[in-house]
C-alpha cells in the first residue's frame, strides 16, 4: 500500500470516529430511507426526515447542582412539572447571584427556556449587597434569560411587581417577607393556589404554606413546613 493511501485510510477512520451518536442515528434513518438502489415512499422519507429532526433538537443533559444550593434545586425539579407550560419564578433577595443561577439551570433543564418568566426584588449595590443591578443582569443574560428586576427596598419592589407581573408559580423568599406585616395585604397578589414558596431559614429552605393565614390564632408567625 502506498503511503498516500494508508494516510488517507487513517484519516477516513479517525472522522468516522469523531461522529456523534445523535449524528450516527440521523444518517442510519436517512440511510434506511432507501433500499436496494431505490428511493423510499414520501411517507417513509418524510418519516426519516422527521426522526432525523428530533435527534439534533435533543438537547444535551444538565450538569447537576452540587454546593450549597444542591437540596434547593432538587426540590425544585422534583416539584416543578416537566412541560412547556409558561412559569413565573419570582426571586425576594437574590444575595450573590449563584443561587439564582443555579435555579435557572435547574428549570431550564426540565423545561424551555422561553417558558421562564424570571423576576426578582433587591436593593443591589443601594443596600451594599454583593452584586451590582448589572452585574446581576448581565449573569442572568448570559444564561439566555432576560430577568425583569426590581432594585428597591422588598415591600416596595413587591407592590410594583404585584401589580405589573401580577401572580407567579415559584416565589423564592430569603428575605422572611412572609413572616412580615406586608405579607397578608400582598399574599393573593403574588401567589395563587399551586403557587410554590419557599422560604430560607438557617440555610435550610421551608416550603409555606400559601394556602393558609401567615399568623396564627394567636398572632404568632406560622412554622413552615420543612422541605428542604
Amino acid at each position: 500500500m502506498s503511503l498516500l493511501k494508508l494516510w488517507n485510510s487513517i484519516r477516513g477512520r479517525g472522522n468516522e470516529d469523531a461522529e456523534s451518536g445523535a449524528v450516527e442515528t440521523a444518517s442510519a434513518v436517512g440511510s434506511s430511507a432507501e433500499t436496494n438502489g431505490h428511493k423510499a415512499s414520501p411517507e417513509k422519507a418524510e418519516q426519516a426526515s422527521k426522526t432525523a429532526g428530533a435527534v439534533s433538537k435533543v438537547a444535551p443533559s444538565a450538569k447537576r447542582i452540587q454546593g450549597k444550593n444542591a437540596a434547593l434545586c432538587n426540590l425544585i425539579k422534583k416539584s416543578i412539572a416537566a412541560d412547556d407550560r409558561s412559569l413565573r419564578v419570582l426571586e425576594i433577595g437574590v444575595g450573590d447571584g449563584s443561587r439564582s443561577a443555579d435555579v435557572l439551570r435547574t428549570l431550564m433543564s426540565i423545561k424551555p427556556a422561553e417558558s421562564i418568566h424570571y423576576s426578582a426584588v433587591d436593593t443591589f449595590e443601594m443596600g451594599d449587597g454583593p452584586i451590582s443591578l448589572r452585574d446581576f443582569n448581565r449573569l442572568l443574560r448570559g444564561l439566555g434569560v432576560h430577568p425583569q428586576l426590581f432594585p428597591m427596598p422588598v415591600v416596595i419592589g413587591l407592590t410594583r411587581l404585584a401589580h405589573t407581573v401580577g401572580q407567579v408559580d415559584l416565589i423564592l423568599d430569603s428575605q422572611s417577607f412572609h413572616e412580615s406585616a406586608d405579607a397578608g395585604r400582598l399574599l393573593s397578589k403574588l401567589s395563587r393556589t399551586g403557587t410554590l414558596w419557599l422560604a430560607e431559614r438557617g440555610g435550610r429552605w421551608d416550603q409555606v404554606d400559601v394556602g393558609g393565614p401567615i399568623n396564627d390564632s394567636a398572632g404568632k408567625p406560622e412554622t413552615p413546613r420543612r422541605a428542604a
